[in-house]
């Protein structure tokens, strides 16, 4: 006799059948190409270091070490995360602030290029990552401007080492 109280594992077997299995962390391209020291310095005189771990278990791990005049200015802490509820992700923890999680919104990896998205979070709610060439990629934060229109800012990092 069927229950109702059965009907959600039902439903969770009939979606296996119509949509295959889920997706995994070995199902997921990596943005491999990412492993390694990035640098740019920007005509203000700041130097800014980025720094991505090969991928491991599930994740990449990354940090970012802004620099002018001796001083820090900005750092962040960064991972590339596969959850099995959520699927690829970017976790980000600017400047010591509470981490933000965007979600893979696009990975194509022909192009070397990663977009993630958190339309809850108020800026930047697109973060993506695009590899120009092997010595060169840029990374672009975009979302709403307070004062109306779209947010906009490109970050071009020259390779240092692998």
């Amino acid at each position: 006799m069927f229950c109702s109280s059965h009907l959600p594992r039902v439903l969770v077997l009939l979606a296996g059948f119509w949509f295959g299995p889920a997706a995994s962390a070995a199902d997921t391209p990596w943005p491999e190409w990412l492993a390694g020291e990035w640098r740019r310095e920007t005509p203000a005189g700041s130097v800014n270091v980025e720094r991505w771990f090969p991928p491991q278990g599930n994740m990449m791990l990354g940090v970012s070490h802004t620099v002018r005049a001796g001083q820090t200015t900005s750092f962040e802490y960064l991972r590339i995360e596969y959850r099995a509820t959520a699927g690829m992700c970017l976790i980000a923890l600017p400047s010591g602030q509470a981490e933000t999680i965007f979600l893979l919104e696009r990975a194509d990896p022909a192009a070397g290029e990663w977009l993630f998205a958190n339309p809850e979070h108020d800026f930047p709610q697109h973060i993506s990552y695009r590899r120009i060439d092997g010595r060169s990629m840029v990374a672009t934060i975009s979302g709403p401007n307070p004062g109306g229109g779209e947010r906009r800012v490109e970050f071009r990092f020259e390779r240092v080492s692998n």
